[in-house]
């Protein structure tokens, strides 16, 4: 089967869900959830604020996943404020905006916004805010502050599976060697947001193609298209057969499409820029949780304080796969993976699975030091991330994952003028 479906049945779900006056089965946390008196549907007003501007594959999600929403609960364009392209300086004054244009439920699209949300909330109890993301306000004591997040690392572990397919078939066909059957990951930050995800793709391919590693360049910046293609370029230097990328532009994708590098993505579906090389993104389904926000407002119902949601209820998912690139028996494999997702049957941090600087996370967590913040995470041998709060937390790469800081390019450039003497 070459067509994958997955994609139009995650999306079909999320129009499906279950009304939400009460506390979804998605959400693991524990913290007291909120109320609020009911918003006439016609009188409701909602502004987003979004870090990026238009064309950056993260505004856009979020920006599909507005129109999503929207179409689900009737809301007009007139109830409906957007604000690109805010920093985090400028997120107080946006807010003061959005409150004076009558807005009753403000969504703040990036952690870097907790602080002006917070005092926010605390002047303006009678609106909603929630924050994607975020540590502080999961514990604040304020009704109207809410966060949430997805479990984006499970569609990562998903989309190592595939990567590992992928592996085994360069190395059947000779293209690349056992010992050069390294996967390069391109990072905007060393975090734990990031290195969740990457410790569940490693996992993912392992389960496939025991003998490869991971190399990692972090990027140190956001939404940097410059950036992004150069630590691209440093790593297909380096001599890496794939690439796996959690940032917010499309300039690693275009980089693997110059060299003819397979490349998993994120946010977007990367197949335009690569058509010959995108295997597949990954991808949060933002409009899960703005119908969730939208609909208890309007119902005076309850909100989680804290929400996550995953592949179960289809938050998180693989965007389309690509037929060009993925080999036989890929689709197949990653619907019985993403079932067994969906269905909670899948642990992907089995601490029998992995180990960091050649020990067991329990031994690490017994011994002491700066690992005991995992202690009340583990549980019946396996690490379960993001089910106290919604933010990760797995921020230690497991074995097999190398960070990477030479300059590769360099060496080349030498090389090159070496010969050419």
């Amino acid at each position: 089967m070459k067509k994958y479906v997955a994609l139009l049945l995650a999306l079909t779900m999320v129009f499906t869900m279950a009304g939400c006056g009460k506390k979804s089965a998605e959400s693991d946390t524990s913290v007291e959830s909120a109320t609020h008196e009911k918003v006439k549907d016609d009188r409701l007003k909602v502004g987003f604020i979004l870090p990026a501007e238009d064309g950056a594959p993260d505004t856009e999600a979020r920006i599909m996943a507005i129109r999503k929403m929207q179409k689900k609960t009737g809301l007009h364009d007139s109830q409906l404020f957007i604000q690109r392209n805010v920093g985090k300086e400028e997120c107080p004054e946006e807010i003061k905006t959005l409150v004076k244009n009558g807005c009753q439920l403000i969504f703040a699209l990036g952690a870097r916004y907790e602080e002006a949300v917070i005092e926010a909330a605390t002047e303006n109890t009678d609106v909603w805010f929630c924050l994607e993301g975020g540590r502080e306000s999961i514990m604040s004591d304020l009704p109207n502050l809410h966060t949430f997040n997805s479990r984006i690392y499970e569609a990562y572990y998903a989309a190592g599976v595939i990567a590992g397919m992928e592996l085994n078939n360069m190395l059947n066909k000779g293209k690349i060697s056992p010992y050069d059957c390294r996967v390069g990951f391109v990072a905007y930050k060393d975090c734990a947001e990031t290195n969740t995800c990457i410790n569940a793709f490693y996992i993912g391919i392992r389960e496939v193609c025991s003998q490869s590693t991971i190399d990692v360049r972090y990027v140190g910046k956001r939404g940097n298209y410059d950036a992004d293609g150069e630590a691209a370029r440093q790593l297909t230097a380096s001599g890496v057969g794939m690439m796996c990328t959690y940032i917010y532009t499309s300039a690693a994708a275009a980089v693997c499409a110059e060299h003819g590098i397979p490349i998993i993505g994120n946010e977007n579906n990367i197949i335009d820029t690569a058509p010959k090389h995108a295997l597949t993104s990954t991808f949060t389904d933002w409009s899960y949780y703005y119908i969730e926000a939208v609909n208890a407002m309007i119902g005076g119902q309850v909100l989680d304080k804290d929400f996550c949601g995953g592949y179960k209820g289809g938050m998180v998912l693989l965007t389309q796969l690509n037929d060009a690139e993925i080999s036989d028996g890929t689709a197949e494999r990653l619907m019985e993976v993403e079932k067994k997702l969906r269905d909670g049957k899948v642990k992907v941090f089995k601490t029998d699975s992995f180990t960091i600087d050649d020990q067991s996370l329990e031994a690490l967590i017994k011994n002491g030091g700066d690992y005991k913040k995992y202690k009340k995470y583990v549980k019946n041998g396996q690490l379960k991330e993001q089910s106290l709060m919604s933010s990760p937390i797995f921020d230690d790469l497991i074995d097999g994952i190398t960070v990477k800081t030479e300059n590769y390019l360099e060496s080349t450039e030498d090389e090159s003028e070496s010969e050419g003497q």
